[in-house]
């Protein structure tokens, strides 16, 4: 057995292991059905290639090239009846007629492999067997372009999918798949060309075969990737809630009963993106102590639903004050399981700022006093001097008509923009 066989007996495994997980995962969604059909066909193919690269006789590897050209020829119609699923186009994925006009190409071309002048002759070279394909015959022309057209519409339905959506773990999954398909198309295209202006009987038997497992390798690995990573083709009652939570207008975040973020949608992500590093919704939003007495109502069912007012403190300083409403998540048991915890915006702030003029900094140095911090420890997070901070604070109690920090903290709480 050559070095090619051994690689598309490899190619051959890795695609039937992949139909036959994604199947299991879901055996009645007709993404996973098709993904396993398509994944089927390239087992066979490249099982009857690998055979035929390394085949006894010239009629041997004549009868192998056919069944496996046989398969190879209905593979670019169930790639896109596969995409068409993926991306959302059920209705036409199940139309009779049009699914019978899609897979119509790959018929006619199997006729001609086995009846027409689809081959011309078939030579043995240093990395097996090989087929010549007749350059005059209009279905081996024809087959280059539609194979090529058919990649170039998936990649077209992948990418309206992913920049259409409003669903972010879809985004993602369109993202990754948009690369494979991108490389499948690099190297097919860089296929053709080879076969058509640098034919050498002694490297493109080599060259022709590596970019085809690449190809394969390619589609597939996206997929599974997109599966792994971002639960592509799987329903369950978590991946379903993080598409509901998705599809939510305002900043969602699931938490378990630690505060620890489990999942969050694209809104959320927006307005921590320069906090990555923070991992739990006390340190965004801090509200250690708040959280600690929410939690406790909940656990003890005293409430199941909390209103936090708070914000996010950024390197710089106050970002946005925010109310957040929280719910908790019970089992069957009514054990608190985990927390789900929108983000709007508190209207009250805006309210207050705009009375008494404040300035976004001067608001955060409100935020900061009310929580506790002293002037030396907001210098050290806004980075300024303690004279600067000083000076604001005049500034905010003039503005405001009050004299110390214990009356700006009874302001704040009669104008509900902080809880008390």
């Amino acid at each position: 057995m050559n070095f090619l066989s051994v690689i598309f007996i490899l190619c051959a495994v890795i695609s039937f292991e992949s139909a036959i997980a994604v199947y299991r995962i879901r055996r009645r969604s007709i993404v996973n059905i098709l993904y396993f059909i398509l994944t089927i066909d390239f087992t066979i193919h490249t099982v009857f290639f690998s055979q035929f690269l390394v085949a006894p006789s010239e009629e041997m590897a004549d009868i192998l090239a056919r069944i496996s050209g046989t398969f190879l020829a209905i593979q670019p119609a169930l790639i896109l009846h596969f995409t068409l699923s993926l991306t959302g186009k059920i209705r036409l994925a199940r139309n009779p007629l049009f699914i019978a006009m899609m897979h119509s190409p790959g018929i006619y071309y199997t006729s001609e492999i086995y009846w027409g002048g689809f081959f011309t002759d078939f030579i043995q070279t240093r990395w097996g067997w090989d087929n010549i394909m007749n350059l005059n015959s209009f279905s081996a022309v024809s087959s280059f372009f539609y194979a090529l057209s058919v990649l170039i519409v998936c990649i077209i339905l992948i990418w309206q999918w992913k920049y259409h959506t409003e669903i972010y773990l879809e985004k993602k999954q369109g993202s990754i798949i948009l690369i494979s398909y991108s490389c499948g198309l690099i190297s097919y295209i860089m296929n053709v060309m080879i076969a058509t202006f640098l034919y050498d009987p002694i490297f493109y038997t080599l060259i022709s075969a590596l970019l085809y497992a690449f190809c394969i390798l390619a589609l597939l690995t996206g997929v599974r990737y997109a599966i792994v990573r971002y639960k592509l083709m799987i329903i369950s009652p978590e991946t379903a809630a993080m598409e509901i939570i998705s599809g939510i207008k305002e900043p969602v975040f699931f938490l378990d009963p630690d505060g620890r973020i489990l999942f969050q949608n694209r809104l959320a992500e927006e307005i921590v993106s320069d906090l990555s590093k923070k991992t739990t919704i006390n340190e965004i939003f801090n509200i250690h102590d708040s959280f600690s007495n929410c939690i406790i109502n909940l656990t003890s069912g005293i409430n199941n639903k909390a209103v936090l007012n708070c914000a996010i403190v950024g390197n710089n300083g106050l970002q946005k004050i925010y109310k957040l409403r929280m719910k908790g998540i019970r089992n069957e048991t009514g054990t608190l399981t985990g927390i789900v915890a929108i983000a709007g915006e508190n209207p009250d702030v805006s309210g207050f700022q705009e009375k008494f003029r404040l300035t976004d900094r001067q608001l955060g140095i409100i935020y900061m006093v009310v929580a506790g911090q002293s002037n030396r420890e907001i210098s050290e997070r806004l980075q300024l001097s303690e004279r600067t901070v000083e000076n604001h604070l005049f500034n905010i109690y003039n503005k405001i008509g009050i004299n110390n920090r214990i009356e700006l903290i009874n302001l704040v709480i009669r104008y509900n923009i902080l809880e008390n």
